[in-house]
């Protein structure tokens, strides 16, 4: 068996911004949280990105998604999404399982 930590996510970044529009204009970036295959946590960008570089990633375009404060343990699964049209498109997503993260 594998141990499981509890970990809480604080903060996410995306690097490098598709241009996942028709118009290659950028995309306007969301995402989901799922723990045993149930969605714990699920952000809905409104506001539509072409690029914005955090302070601390100064040579890349990325987006920071930060005062996250989502709780989880076990197999973990991260998608992202462009909410650019109506619909919302899966860009990616990955999975990790918190057992194989340090706890600081």
């Amino acid at each position: 068996r594998y141990r499981v930590n509890r970990l809480t996510m604080h903060r996410l970044v995306i690097q490098t911004i598709p241009n996942a529009s028709k118009h290659r204009s950028g995309c306007t970036p969301s995402f989901s949280v799922e723990e045993k295959g149930y969605v714990i946590y699920e952000h809905k960008r409104r506001a539509r990105l072409t690029e914005q570089r955090p302070s601390d990633l100064p040579s890349s375009d990325a987006i920071e998604f930060d005062d996250l404060n989502i709780t989880m343990e076990g197999d973990i699964r991260v998608t992202i999404y462009d909410c650019t049209s109506d619909k919302e498109r899966v860009l990616c997503f990955f999975w990790f399982h918190t057992g194989f993260i340090e706890q600081e």
